[in-house]
């Protein structure tokens, strides 16, 4: 009873929430960073010798010999190791605690593509910016009318914004955590409330139970 109230609240919260913007969570990437002795992958068949590099998907497992080992990179440096004599399956969690930018100093977000201008603003000077711009926490950027933006941040969170809109760069991810279990979150057409506030709060509730491992923020991918 108290989960379903607090999902309640929740939703009449945000309900108020007005700013025109799509949170999607992008597909999660993992690479085989590096490798020491015989590591082997599979990708669906068997188990074979994959260069340093690899792009690694959900369902795909690492095998390390006997004397190796091997790391496992997902975005934001995230990183697992596998021992030897370990086999490890990316999962569709990230296997690191949630991220912020909180006391970040490095860029955060990049704006990857936009229609129209879009500048960024310091004290009372504009200054335009286009795709591949990096930016910080703190950052305002706006977007100017019959324009739009999408940014997409360090731990593969995408999000657009749309015109006639100041956006300050958080120091927080927009997607939720536990949304990236998700291949993507598709936008739909129309209000931003089914968009975006309704798939986050029933995630939110969904993870509001911590006895729940597929939602645990900080809950290692499963062997098999």
């Amino acid at each position: 009873m108290t989960r379903l109230i607090l999902c309640a609240l929740g939703l009449m919260f945000l309900a108020d929430n007005t700013r025109a913007a799509d949170a999607v969570a992008a597909p999660l990437q993992a690479t085989l960073r590096a490798t020491e002795g015989s590591v082997l992958v599979n990708q669906g068949e068997q188990f074979v010798e994959l260069p340093i590099g690899t792009l690694l998907k959900p369902g795909d497992r690492i095998m390390a010999m006997d004397d190796s080992k091997a790391f496992i990179r997902y975005f934001d440096d995230c990183e697992v190791e596998v021992e030897e004599g370990d086999v490890y399956t990316i999962d569709e969690r990230l296997p690191c605690p949630c991220l912020d930018f909180e006391d970040e100093k490095d860029p955060v977000a990049t704006l990857i593509e936009s229609t129209g201008p879009i500048s960024l603003q310091q004290g009372e000077v504009d200054y335009p910016i286009t795709a591949g711009q990096m930016l910080h926490v703190g950052d305002l950027v706006r977007v100017a009318e019959d324009a739009t933006a999408l940014f997409e941040y360090r731990d593969g969170c995408q999000e657009e914004i749309n015109e006639n809109n100041d956006f300050e760069i958080p120091d927080e991810s927009p997607c939720m955590c536990a949304a990236l279990i998700f291949d993507k979150v598709k936008p739909i057409t129309g209000n931003v409330l089914p968009r975006v506030i309704i798939p986050s709060i029933i995630v939110g509730c969904l993870a509001y139970d911590n006895s729940d491992p597929v939602f645990d923020c900080v809950d290692h991918p499963a062997s098999p």
